[in-house]
């Protein structure tokens, strides 16, 4: 499936026009990774975002950061998201640790969504 989606977080001036009407958008095409850009929306200049490595102890193919992307998951639960998938994998934390870190935020969304 073919998916895109933008940001409305600011991003810098175009290096092109010096407009600041600029945005941020990601695409993914079929099987493809997900792909990060920055455009103008005064002169079409667009880059290609890069993205940094990911740390060895996300060693997984699809990386948390896009899952929590993709499913808009808010701070506590893309957290828990990030602590289950490195679990036992960061040097110095052990797996129960990353389970019981992961355990903190999922508690937190339960008491968030506890109040509404």
């Amino acid at each position: 499936m073919d998916v895109c989606s933008m940001s409305s977080e600011k991003t810098s001036e175009c290096p092109k026009c010096d407009s600041v009407r600029m945005r941020k958008y990601a695409c993914s095409f079929g099987d493809n990774p997900i792909k990060k850009y920055v455009q103008c929306l005064e002169c079409g200049w667009s880059k290609e975002l890069e993205r940094k490595e990911p740390p060895k102890h996300y060693d997984h193919e699809i990386q948390p950061w896009d899952v929590i992307n993709e499913w808009k998951l808010d701070f506590w639960a893309g957290n828990a998201l990030k602590y289950i998938c490195r679990a036992g994998k960061k040097e110095g934390n052990t797996a129960v640790q990353d389970y019981k870190k992961a355990i903190t935020y999922l508690e937190e969304c339960i008491r968030r969504d506890s109040i509404d």
